[in-house]
């Protein structure tokens, strides 16, 4: 059976990851990154089953819009069925200085992208979507 953490989250889990997370007075980038390469959540199959509202609870569990960006690439490359629900979930949570690089270095990524771009393009504004056309087509 899987040990508990001392949160009481198992190992590898978002919920563990997120724990952690409140413990760090910065950033948290570090922590993110070691967590996506440790054998608990390769063990855990946490990035084949990550939802949604997980991935983006992770993104605005970090500090640094900057950190912000690198976290949801790292994410989205790890992420092994990335969805739109999943990249308009980090761009509701990331700073707003962090939407158009999240939605330009990550749908490419979502296997969805046509049938569901509209749920990303609802969490940015007009001008994100001027900027975000490129990947995500013309603003409706």
């Amino acid at each position: 059976p899987t040990e508990a953490t001392t949160s009481g989250a198992i190992p590898g889990s978002v919920e563990a990851l997120l724990a952690e997370q409140k413990t760090r007075s910065l950033g948290g980038l570090e922590t993110l990154m070691a967590w996506l390469g440790s054998d608990e959540v390769t063990a855990a199959k946490t990035m084949s089953t990550i939802t949604p509202a997980d991935f983006g609870a992770i993104v605005g569990s970090l500090s640094y819009s900057f950190d912000q960006i690198i976290a949801t690439k790292a994410l989205s490359e790890s992420a092994e069925a990335l969805t739109c629900a999943h990249v308009a979930a980090a761009v509701g949570a990331a700073a707003k200085s962090a939407r158009t690089e999240i939605v330009r270095e990550c749908a490419p990524r979502c296997h969805d992208l046509e049938a569901n771009k509209k749920l990303i393009k609802a969490e940015l504004t007009d001008f994100d979507l001027l900027v975000c056309e490129g990947v995500l087509g013309a603003a409706p």
